[in-house]
């Protein structure tokens, strides 16, 4: 009973593993610069420039910046809000425009 069980589970993983694989060859590229300047010892100013690329390195995907600042209120907790402004690529082969404002603890 005992290598039933295994046979039949490496034979569904095996199944699952075939039925739902991904045969699609895409190169993608991801780039970022992140620039941060500490304006004292809590706070600190960030910008962060990225720009994506798809199908095989032939089509811009996105643009976005990013533009925040930080603060450590307590030693084991930080707060930092940030505007994302973001250039997205859509199928009319124009650039939506989209913004975006957080907020993380």
């Amino acid at each position: 009973m005992y290598k039933i069980k295994h046979l039949l589970f490496f034979f569904f993983f095996f199944i699952s593993c075939v039925a739902f694989s991904q045969a699609v060859n895409d190169a993608g590229l991801w780039v970022s610069v992140n620039v941060e300047k500490k304006l004292n010892k809590r706070t600190e100013f960030f910008v962060t420039q990225a720009y994506r690329r798809n199908e095989n390195l032939t089509q811009t995907n996105l643009f976005y910046t990013d533009i925040g600042m930080s603060v450590k209120p307590v030693g084991f907790m930080k707060v930092s809000l940030s505007y994302r402004s973001i250039q997205k690529y859509a199928k009319e082969e124009v650039f939506n425009f989209r913004h975006r404002v957080t907020m993380d603890v």
